[in-house]
């Protein structure tokens, strides 16, 4: 399953992959993903948890490229990303580089509550 969500008050789009994720399942999310984008034209961050995830199809890879495209040039600042093991980053972070700028800040946590204690702190400061 793949949830999207906005938090308005962190100016976060919240992905969740969670369990098995096949293409279909990533490619249902983008009219949810849509409706939900930022449209103030301000930069806005992203957190993509993985913590939940147990089996990913390669399929998905195109899905996460496709989103990256449009959270570019949606103008989003920073992505914090929840994978438990960092060292299984290392696809998102090549993709990454070729999708994103380098002014956009890539973050792996390997928590959502880390992820979410980021979120409470850099609204504060």
């Amino acid at each position: 399953m793949v949830k999207v969500s906005y938090d308005r008050e962190h100016n976060t789009i919240i992905i969740e992959f969670e369990g098995d994720i096949d293409a279909s399942q990533a490619e249902n999310v983008f009219p949810d993903l849509e409706k939900i984008l930022p449209k103030h034209g301000k930069g806005f961050k992203l957190l993509a948890d993985f913590s939940s995830v147990q089996t990913m199809e390669l399929k998905v890879k195109a899905a996460i490229e496709k989103a990256m495209e449009i959270f570019k040039a949606q103008g989003v600042t920073e992505i914090i990303r929840v994978i438990p093991d960092p060292a299984l980053d290392i696809s998102l972070n090549i993709m990454s580089r070729s999708h994103y700028s380098r002014d956009v800040k890539v973050l792996t946590l390997r928590s959502r509550e880390e992820a979410q204690a980021r979120l409470r702190n850099e609204k504060t400061n």
